[in-house]
């Protein structure tokens, strides 16, 4: 990569690329890499929501779904898009 290139936009390429290589492994395995759609578990488990609201902390290789973007990351949560190039740099 050129040397006027941001770290964090080379740190953006890595991850992409990392991504990429986790897709393949994933159909070559039939592991999923997908984030799964929060909506679409919750229909399919018919679970509704409950009156009270707590905090958890959860293990991020626990995580598996998301309410919001979950086609935008895998489950490791790498970037899929090219888009969220300069997102990712600014943060």
């Amino acid at each position: 990569m050129s040397k006027d290139i941001s770290p964090a936009i080379q740190d953006f390429h890595r991850a992409r690329n990392q991504a990429k290589l986790q897709q393949i492994v994933a159909r070559l395995t039939g592991k999923p890499s997908d984030l799964l759609s929060y909506e679409e578990v919750r229909r399919k488990l018919k679970a509704r929501a409950s009156g009270t609201r707590t905090l958890k902390t959860i293990p991020l290789d626990a995580i598996v779904g998301s309410v919001g973007r979950y086609n935008d990351f895998t489950r490791t949560f790498l970037p899929r898009q090219d888009s969220d190039k300069e997102r990712w740099a600014r943060v």
